[in-house]
């Protein structure tokens, strides 16, 4: 099933509104610091009302295997997603499928995610000069996923290996043609279904219905 996650959450509404229209993932980012940065506690109350089909991912950014494994037992999370400069063991150190963030800038960046072949995913998102973290708004050129996917051998089918998930600049108005070009397994947004830096509803149900629909 292609993999559809709306990451940032910050209420139960946008969680609510994304399981209704079909989203695969919702992510809650528990690394403090962030802009959209949200308390365990209040992830973990909006969680326990959520589908149960619904995955429910924790975002770390360079936080350690201890606090990341508290937090899937505390939080209720049914994955993590690695977005630091976590090193492969951290993979295996987790008690949940885990999807790693790569940044890519150029095709000779492919090269270093197979040090995360085992991964469950890869969130592949451009590389942004000084700074940490997604949520950035800027895309990236879709020949970077197939170098991915080339430097992995997953272009035949039934190859086993990680998702190839497209992150970065997408919005309502674009993924379409951004799954048209990269051909990912699966598409990753926040600040494109934000207004006013709070997520909006009505994009958020655009996004799913257009990327659902690039894949009919």
């Amino acid at each position: 099933m292609f993999w559809v996650k709306i990451c940032g959450i910050g209420s139960y509404a946008a969680a609510a509104c994304a399981a209704e229209q079909g989203a695969s993932a919702v992510g809650f980012i528990l690394t403090p610091g962030f802009r959209r940065s949200l308390a365990p506690e209040a992830a973990r109350e909006i969680i326990r009302r959520l589908p149960p089909a619904l995955h429910k991912v924790g975002v770390f950014v360079d936080d350690t295997p201890e606090r990341i494994n508290a937090l899937i037992d505390s939080c209720g999370l049914t994955m993590v997603q690695l977005h630091g400069h976590e090193p492969p063991e951290y993979l295996h150190q987790v008690r949940r499928p885990a999807a790693r963030a790569i940044r890519l800038q150029q095709s000779a960046d492919a090269e270093q995610t197979n040090r995360f072949r085992t991964a469950h995913m890869l969130l592949l998102e451009p590389y942004v000069a000084g700074t940490k973290g997604g949520g950035l708004g800027t895309s990236l050129d879709p020949a970077l996923v197939h170098a991915v996917r080339t430097r992995l051998g997953l272009s035949g089918a039934g190859v086993p290996g990680p998702l190839l998930v497209l992150a970065g600049g997408l919005d309502p108005e674009n993924v379409a043609e951004a799954i048209a070009a990269a051909a990912p397994d699966g598409v990753d947004v926040s600040s494109g279904v934000e207004t006013d830096g709070t997520k909006d509803l009505s994009k958020i149900a655009a996004f799913i219905a257009a990327a659902r629909g690039a894949r009919v």
